[in-house]
């Protein structure tokens, strides 16, 4: 019989086998022959097959130029720990799923076409590390104080200040659910079925509900059993702008997200954008002696052992510009990945069904931004003014599920403009193909890995004047338009005009049947035998946040390098409390 730990660990789904690196496979064979990497078993390494000096060997190899990776390296090379740092990143640019554009014709804002923003209250990592890299930052609009906003709900036109009333016309809610708001609705489905004796619990322990464990469930399944009414969840996610039903999120690593209670929370944003972040560590880093190598994808990670008995780690990559696989060689390595990206690396670290499964507790989430500039604000002309809309976003279960607003400061200077339209889960998908290099491209596009097409900014337009109840040509022809997609599925590629692309996921939720907890820990050192180790946003405890990135990071360096934490970690974050506090 499994034990509970092993029973968290194990879900109902059998474990999905490793994938192999698909990238230049016969030039990885040759390398593995050629430098007579065999093992006698996971963990094992025979003795190398060159000489001490004879090739250059990194006291730390970093993969991944994110904010996780960035961060280590920054902080690696900050505590002095190490000499010799190398960061390897796949891609021509650094900042990983933090993209940020200028878009043309405005020098008032940017566009941030991965995450973009923070909550400065209970993200300690990004509040203090914006601080220490005497970032300036402002406020991120979500306009939520808007009550005259657009709300469009099963095809509907709505105005936000209706919601409560309309909310309950539209949704088959209980009774007791009926004209009450989303948050009110999530918040007691969850305080009725965890039992009251089960509040003094942290989190993270398995309190009991309908006679199993919470970490068992899915937040789709809870509300189902919750008076059987999954329209109070439909009712939630519809007004919240997001798609996690297409994951099913562990219910408990949600919990705190529902029962952290009412008022207003301070979002935030660096003035430069968010890749400025990582940007700002990847040259703190190399100013301080660490050194970057870019285009350099890593495909397979092997060990063998120098004549004093110390291992090296061999990376064998392949770079865009040469064309050709390298080798590198460290004593320590550092994966800051997604979780796709790590499962493309052969290692033989991750050949075991439990630490397949450990990799398998999360779900990659796909999402896509599309970016559309104006000459002017369309959405303050006069027969739009009642919706008020100077800032923020508005809210539609059409696929361009949220919208937000983006218009200078100074209308004297310029009038010019644009829009953010973000979509995940199901609703990203909807967008992928009409992003296809088959369509008639839009003129006021750039290269990019997914061109902005005619056909995708038509449709895009369509929808957006049904969720402003207006005609299309009230809004006009945008004169320049950014489409990112974030999702796994894709297939690595080198786009002329833009550089290499590597696939990744948008972020990741914990499934049921995890203790998320116990895993965050558990896979930072998949293997005691390797010398490897995996930080980022997919196994954090933030998960959906650069600060789930920093997080993890800072836990490794901790763990394993005995580096001072950037951040006590009792502070980081609403985890640490009990049902008890939040209810």
């Amino acid at each position: 019989m499994l034990s509970k730990k092993q029973r968290r660990w194990t879900t109902s789904k059998a474990a999905q086998p490793i994938a192999s690196s698909r990238f230049f496979w016969n030039g990885a064979l040759t390398a593995a022959v050629f430098l007579s990497l065999a093992s006698n078993g996971h963990g094992q390494s025979q003795p190398c097959s060159f000489n001490d000096g004879d090739v250059d060997v990194q006291d730390v190899i970093i993969v991944g130029g994110g904010p996780a990776g960035t961060f280590a390296a920054w902080r690696i090379q900050q505590s002095k720990v190490a000499s010799k740092v190398l960061l390897l990143e796949a891609t021509n640019r650094i900042g990983g799923r933090l993209y940020t554009k200028q878009v043309p014709g405005i020098d008032y804002d940017v566009a941030d076409l991965g995450g973009m923003r923070y909550f400065s209250d209970f993200q300690p990592y990004m509040r203090n590390l914006l601080k220490e890299l005497k970032m300036e930052t402002k406020v991120f609009e979500m306009g939520d104080d808007n009550e005259n906003r657009p709300l469009v709900l099963r095809n509907k036109f709505f105005q936000h200040k209706d919601l409560v009333s309309v909310g309950s016309g539209v949704y088959g809610l209980h009774e007791d659910q009926k004209f009450k708001s989303p948050e009110d609705v999530s918040r007691q489905c969850f305080e009725d079925v965890v039992p009251k004796d089960q509040r003094s619990k942290s989190i993270d322990q398995m309190y009991t509900v309908f006679g199993n464990p919470l970490l068992d469930y899915g937040v789709v399944n809870l509300f189902d059993l919750h008076n059987g009414s999954g329209e109070a969840y439909n009712y939630l996610i519809d007004t919240a702008g997001y798609d996690p039903t297409y994951s099913n999120p562990n219910a408990a690593s949600m919990l705190t997200n529902v029962l952290s209670g009412d008022g207003k929370i301070n979002i935030l944003t660096p003035v430069k954008g968010m890749d400025a972040i990582p940007k700002q560590l990847a040259l703190n880093f190399t100013m301080a002696g660490g050194r970057i190598k870019m285009n350099t994808t890593v495909t397979e990670i092997d060990k063998c052992s120098i004549t004093d008995g110390t291992d090296v780690y061999v990376l064998t990559a392949y770079n865009y510009a040469s064309g050709q696989n390298a080798w590198y060689y460290a004593k320590k390595v550092v994966l800051g990945l997604t979780k796709s990206q790590i499962q493309r690396i052969h290692w033989r670290a991750l050949e075991t069904a439990k630490q397949r499964d450990l990799l398998e507790s999360v779900f990659s989430r796909a999402a896509s931004k599309l970016v559309l500039a104006f000459d002017n604000p369309w959405w303050r002309q006069e027969s739009l003014l009642y919706l008020n809309l100077t800032k923020g976003r508005t809210v539609s279960t059409l696929p361009t599920r949220q919208t937000f607003y983006f218009m200078s400061p100074n209308p004297d200077i310029t009038n010019r403009s644009f829009i953010l339209v973000y979509n995940d889960g199901s609703y990203a998908n909807f967008w992928s193909p009409l992003a296809s290099s088959h369509f008639k491209p839009f003129l006021g596009s750039s290269p990019s890995v997914f061109p902005v097409t005619e056909t995708l900014v038509q449709e895009a337009l369509r929808q957006i004047a049904v969720n402003h109840n207006v005609a299309k040509d009230i809004i006009g022809h945008p004169y320049f338009g950014y489409f990112m997609m974030w999702n796994h599925e894709f297939t690595p590629t080198n786009v002329p005009g833009y550089g290499p692309y590597m696939p990744s996921e948008s972020w990741h939720v914990w499934l049921p049947g995890y203790n998320f907890t116990e895993v965050s820990e558990a896979v930072m050192q998949l293997d005691s035998d390797w010398d490897v180790y995996i930080c980022g946003e997919a196994y954090s405890l933030q998960q959906g946040w650069t600060e789930g990135a920093l997080q993890t990071a800072d836990r490794v360096l901790a763990r394993f390098f005995d580096i001072s934490p950037f951040v006590h970690h009792t502070d980081e974050g609403k985890l640490t409390k009990t049902l008890t506090e939040l209810s």
